[in-house]
């Protein structure tokens, strides 16, 4: 997966494993502001999911391509999670 596409896949991947439809949309426009958003749902559907906020990180790191460690440190901890709801 490249980085610069994981605000689409990762929305994506907590709307299709979550049993309550914790990410209810998502939206597929390229448009900067966008993935902006859907990292935002995402981040959100983290926290209701119960991730640590030390296995979280900000919307700039993903979309600046900074903190990289902790974008993938957040990734190893959703994991664990969704294997809850799996």
């Amino acid at each position: 997966i490249k980085l610069s596409r994981a605000w689409f896949v990762f929305p994506r991947f907590l709307s299709s494993y979550s049993s309550k439809g914790i990410i209810k949309k998502i939206d597929d426009r390229p448009i900067p502001l966008v993935y902006a958003e859907n990292i935002n749902k995402y981040l959100h559907a983290c926290w209701d999911l119960g991730v640590p906020n030390a296995d979280t990180f900000n919307t700039s790191d993903l979309l600046q391509k900074k903190s990289l460690p902790q974008v993938i440190q957040n990734i190893s901890s959703v994991i664990r999670i969704a294997q809850v709801y799996i």
